[in-house]
């Protein structure tokens, strides 16, 4: 855990001492973001989960990096909750021309257990997360609707690991 505490800090630092040495000191912005969506296996499309989440970023030109983490509740026939967080890098080439404009991201990070509880009634669940601590992929397309700077609303569409997808509705906020 101290590694990935240290590596997370030495990219913020390299992302903050690149930004101050940029000619134009305004390239550095901070985004927070709040947002929701659906979480969903490849394996079992019926059995749709929530998720609910939060990040901060740091923006130099059309590059972000940041902390993000989520809540997530798999189908309610599963009674079964998990947290996950990630660092994430996004790519919107665009973003500083126009309101409407496309982004990609990757993450990578930690998925806790799923504290599974099944009940008897239904079919077999579908799990994401076993028992303990899982390595956790993300990468996804999206676009966001907004000015530069202020309030901007997203949407993208993720993949989780190998068995998972996702539609996320964000709210963001760069200052």
């Amino acid at each position: 855990m101290s590694g990935a505490r240290a590596a997370l800090l030495a990219l913020l630092a390299a992302v903050g001492l690149s930004a101050l040495a940029a000619p134009d000191a305004r390239a550095l912005d901070v985004t927070i973001e709040l947002g929701g969506g659906s979480v969903l296996e490849w394996d079992a499309p019926d059995q749709v989960g929530n998720c609910f989440g939060a990040g901060v970023f740091l923006g130099f030109g059309d590059l972000a990096v940041g902390l993000a983490g989520a809540a997530v509740l798999p189908d309610s026939r599963t009674q079964g909750q998990f947290g996950a967080f990630w660092i994430e890098g996004r790519w919107a080439p665009f973003h500083l021309d126009i309101p409407l404009s496309p982004y990609a991201l990757v993450g990578f990070g930690l998925a806790t257990s799923d504290d599974f509880q099944p009940r008897g009634d239904v079919l077999p669940a579908a799990r994401w997360v076993t028992d303990g601590i899982s390595p956790l992929g993300t990468a996804g397309l999206g676009v966001r609707f907004g000015a530069p700077t202020g309030l901007q609303v997203a949407l993208d569409v993720r993949v989780y690991n190998h068995t998972h997808g996702g539609v996320n509705l964000i709210a963001e906020y760069t200052f």
